[in-house]
């Protein structure tokens, strides 16, 4: 019998919570909500999880600043719909190619380390909270394999996305580490208050330890599940989403692979996801391995 969207996008969900024990002392879990199709989807998931499990749940969009119109109305569209699924809401608002001209850096990477910094920090201001969830999937893992691999990467770049790490240590995929600051103001339930952006940011593997810190969790309960799988899901239970315009321009590195290259590698082989979501978990396994190796050879006193 031929499984729905719904049945395939949610047994996934579950496989990866399992499998990689993502809710281990979890007492709250932020999700970054852009309210794409992506996350979307993991709200309504994590809405009926949480419930079931009495687990706090925030959801947390991030205005950039950038898209004006648009971004106001994505930030609206997150609200309400956060409103009628009974899920608290807060809205972070930034000028992020302001900061992005300040430090030299490019948008992109300088949008997602900032939406980064703004998780710890409410993460670490509230207690009831001890995870962040985001909506990475299959497609966007196969991205990040190919973009690392165009660069020369080893087998860390390889491992792609990893499903879940400590929220402390987010890898830089593009560029080196940057501090700054800039003005970002952070709306909770109609009130008003200043925080500062302070990007410290430190490059680390995964180690496959993943011993919780207060600066907390970082979890991606959708990264086997793929873009059709996702769509699919919204069709059949009626999930509205928006999509970003930007996200057809195919000047931005990301855009141009998802476009052009995936479908030209599934042109060769119609499972290339499949095949590449096996690869990064090899991968992964093998850098493992590798660290634990190393790091058992440098705590002996023997050297053989």
């Amino acid at each position: 019998m031929t499984k729905t969207a719904a049945e395939i996008v949610a047994g996934k969900f579950h496989g990866a919570i399992k499998q990689y024990n993502m809710l281990e002392g979890c007492t709250g879990i932020l999700v970054g909500y852009s309210g794409g199709a992506d996350s979307s989807v993991l709200l309504r998931l994590l809405c009926g999880l949480c419930r079931e499990r009495n687990i706090y749940l925030l959801a947390v969009h991030v205005h950039h600043g950038i898209r004006g119109d648009e971004a106001d109305r994505d930030a609206e569209f997150c609200r309400r719909a956060c409103e009628k699924l009974g899920v608290e809401f807060r809205l972070i608002r930034a000028d992020i190619p302001a900061l992005a001209s300040k430090l030299g850096r490019g948008i992109e990477e300088t949008a997602r380390d900032f939406r980064y910094s703004e998780f710890r920090r409410i993460l670490e201001s509230d207690a009831r909270l001890s995870h962040v969830a985001v909506a990475h999937n299959s497609d966007d893992n196969a991205e990040t394999m190919i973009f690392n691999l165009v660069r020369g990467c080893g087998v860390d770049g390889l491992g792609g996305i990893v499903p879940i790490r400590p929220l402390g240590n987010i890898a830089q995929p593009l560029g080196e580490s940057a501090q700054g600051n800039a003005f970002a103001q952070s709306s909770h339930n109609g009130d008003h208050a200043q925080s500062s952006y302070n990007g410290d940011y430190a490059q680390s593997s995964h180690n496959g330890d993943h011993a919780q810190q207060r600066a907390g969790i970082l979890i991606r309960p959708l990264i086997r599940v793929q873009k059709r799988e996702i769509l699919g899901y919204c069709y059949e239970n009626g999930i509205e989403y928006i999509i970003d315009s930007t996200n057809a321009d195919t000047a931005y590195t990301r855009n141009y692979i998802r476009a052009e290259i995936i479908p030209r590698l599934e042109r060769l082989n119609p499972s290339f996801l499949t095949a590449a979501e096996r690869l990064s978990g090899l991968a992964r396994a093998d850098s493992d391995s590798l660290e634990r190796t190393a790091s058992a050879y440098c705590a002996s006193d023997t050297i053989a």
